[in-house]
């Protein structure tokens, strides 16, 4: 399967280029203090929204860099660090728009299927809760690749995905999440070392991954 030889391309092409790993690491850190920190009680919620905004903001740029690191590598081209640098940042705010549309989509849906749950309480209350939830799940698979979408053709990104995610590529997508939740779950039992594992090299791998993914799934 694609799926097995882009992984093991994607740890490759991560640990040749430990790079990736630091322009990584502040979102690593700025998470870490989302975890230690409780901005509900500790802080205002004018710094807990300044948190907030610079973390999207900074996943942005990061994920936009990684994109496109990943996208030389996979058409065998040359870039340096400085070029793609410069690139992100002429790039990134059309994937900060795309991040925050599908982030207030998932609040929306998620806040359904909620109201659902509570309000609808009957055995067929349930069952609508889990139609809605494997709906939502189906839909966020056909958008997984809007970022690498976002950040190579220059718009949202989401009409792309959508297309190019077929039924093949779907339950090969599905396969890839579902590993990516076994391991990341896993890794939630080793305090602070599992969570630097899971941010810091499963995070910016899994971008690699789809981005490989997406440009596999442009041939066909």
């Amino acid at each position: 399967m694609q799926l097995w030889k882009r992984g093991g391309e994607a740890f490759n092409f991560a640990f040749t280029n430990p790079i990736i790993f630091l322009v990584y690491l502040p979102i690593t850190l700025l998470g870490l203090l989302s975890v230690y920190v409780d901005f509900n009680s500790t802080l205002n919620s004018i710094l807990a929204v300044l948190y907030i905004l610079v973390m999207l903001a900074l996943t942005s740029f990061v994920f936009t860099f990684l994109i496109l690191k990943a996208a030389y590598r996979y058409n065998k081209k040359e870039a340096s660090f400085r070029q793609i640098v410069d690139f992100s940042a002429s790039k990134f705010l059309s994937l900060l728009l795309a991040e925050f549309i599908l982030i207030v989509g998932i609040i929306l849906i998620s806040s359904i299927i909620n109201f659902v749950a509570i309000l609808w309480t009957s055995n067929l209350g349930i069952a609508v809760s889990i139609v809605l939830a494997v709906f939502f799940i189906s839909l966020l698979l056909k958008f997984l690749l809007f970022a690498p979408s976002c950040v190579l053709k220059g718009d949202m990104g989401f009409g792309e995905s959508w297309n190019i995610v077929g039924w093949k590529e779907f339950f090969e997508l599905a396969i890839f999440i579902a590993l990516y939740a076994f391991l990341s779950f896993g890794l939630s039992y080793l305090p602070y070392a599992g969570y630097l594992i899971d941010s810091l090299i499963l995070g910016p791998v899994l971008m690699v991954i789809v981005t490989f993914l997406y440009l596999d799934y442009l041939k066909k």
